[in-house]
């Protein structure tokens, strides 16, 4: 297990290479100074108010659970204060990680960057939800990936058939006041 930081005055990237997916609270004495130190490298990230911070967790190994958990929550939600401030997305790549920068290979791998936001697909299949609580996220993911019978008025098919990728910005509004 190995976490290399590169400098950010010349890449902004933090990287983390592991023999296995970082656990949320089992970990080995190896892994919580890991952790720490990747904690510190991405605190030190400086904000910058155009961009976002990106996640990237890659490995072969199949298995279930959620991409925010192992590049956010098992890392520890206070080392994105600063970084995550703007926002934060997060992406799961199914593939081998490159090798580490002493050139040796591992099966999984975290890089944390800032990115410029990802703009609305302006191609392909479209739908748009007015969410009323943050519960309806999870309501339109497994609808779209048809693990549940959710009603959603489009022009989409659902179930979507294979991988696929959701676009979804969160915000704020304001209810406006009662007259």
């Amino acid at each position: 297990m190995t976490l290399h930081a590169f400098d950010f005055s010349e890449t902004p990237i933090v990287e983390m290479w592991l023999t296995r997916r970082l656990p949320f609270d089992t970990k080995t004495v190896e892994e919580k100074g890991v952790c720490a130190r990747l904690k510190a490298a991405i605190k030190r990230m400086p904000n910058n108010e155009s961009k976002i911070l990106s996640g990237v967790y890659t490995s072969r190994q199949a298995g279930r659970f959620d991409i925010e958990n192992v590049l956010a929550y098992n890392v520890g939600m206070s080392a994105f204060a600063q970084a995550g401030q703007n926002g934060m997305r997060f992406q799961r790549v199914w593939a081998a990680p490159s090798a580490s920068p002493s050139g040796e290979q591992f099966e999984h791998h975290h890089a944390y960057e800032l990115v410029l936001p990802p703009q609305r697909p302006m191609n392909g299949a479209s739908l748009e939800v007015q969410l009323t609580t943050l519960d309806d996220v999870a309501r339109v993911w497994w609808a779209v990936s048809g693990t549940s019978a959710v009603s959603i008025s489009s022009d989409v098919k659902l179930p979507i058939a294979g991988r696929f990728a959701m676009h979804v910005e969160v915000g704020m509004f304001e209810k406006k006041a009662a007259s």
